[in-house]
């Protein structure tokens, strides 16, 4: 049984990753868009496990949580200097990168994803892979946490949709045609693509 959080910075934390949670996001979100500047972007990276429930069915949860606590420290790992590692749901992280443009964001999200399809779990038939998308505040400073995230969370879609290739992709691109999300407020946000237009 998982001891309950006994203080302000306990409840700030997973308690079976110690990174942190939704409430932790949200306190360094706030303090990011309070400080959001146009000419200084900084970027959030959404990352989702790949079949993750298939995997918990196959090997267990004892299995899958000891993965998951080995996933964190992959993804922490790679976070550039002053930026931040979440666990947001069962297999939901988020990397924050405060004062960090796209192009740094895409980079730690790509080595994130090789590592964890390059890591030897156990058992040895255990193999993992995590899709992530990217987005970079834009060139004004009248955004906010809740754009930036959902810009993140609908390029994670884009990777995990087959939209591009399939699972196991990272995705700071455009986002399809005719999706409700291309709205004014998403246009003049950066993107980085690698693949043609939709």
């Amino acid at each position: 049984m998982r001891p309950e959080p006994c203080n302000a910075v306990e409840a700030e934390r997973d308690l079976l990753t110690g990174l942190l949670n939704w409430r932790g996001v949200h306190r360094v979100l706030d303090r990011l868009t309070g400080e959001a500047s146009a000419s200084v972007p900084s970027s959030l990276v959404s990352l989702d496990l790949d079949r993750l429930y298939a995997a918990n069915q196959l090997f267990g949860y004892d299995v899958i949580d000891v993965a998951l606590t080995t996933i964190a420290s992959l993804i922490t790992a790679h976070l550039p200097t002053s930026s931040y590692a979440a666990r947001v749901g069962g297999e939901e992280f988020l990397m924050i990168l405060p004062n960090q443009p796209l192009e740094v964001a895409y980079s730690a999200a790509e080595a994130v994803r090789q590592a964890v399809q390059d890591f030897s779990f156990t058992p040895p038939d255990l193999r993992l892979t995590i899709s992530a998308g990217v987005a970079c505040s834009p060139a004004h400073s009248n955004w906010t946490a809740t754009e930036l995230l959902s810009l993140a969370d609908m390029r994670l879609c884009v990777s995990k949709k087959r939209l591009v290739h399939s699972r196991n992709t990272v995705w700071a691109g455009r986002l399809p045609r005719g999706w409700a999300a291309t709205r004014d407020e998403f246009q003049d946000w950066p993107t980085f693509d690698d693949t043609p237009d939709y």
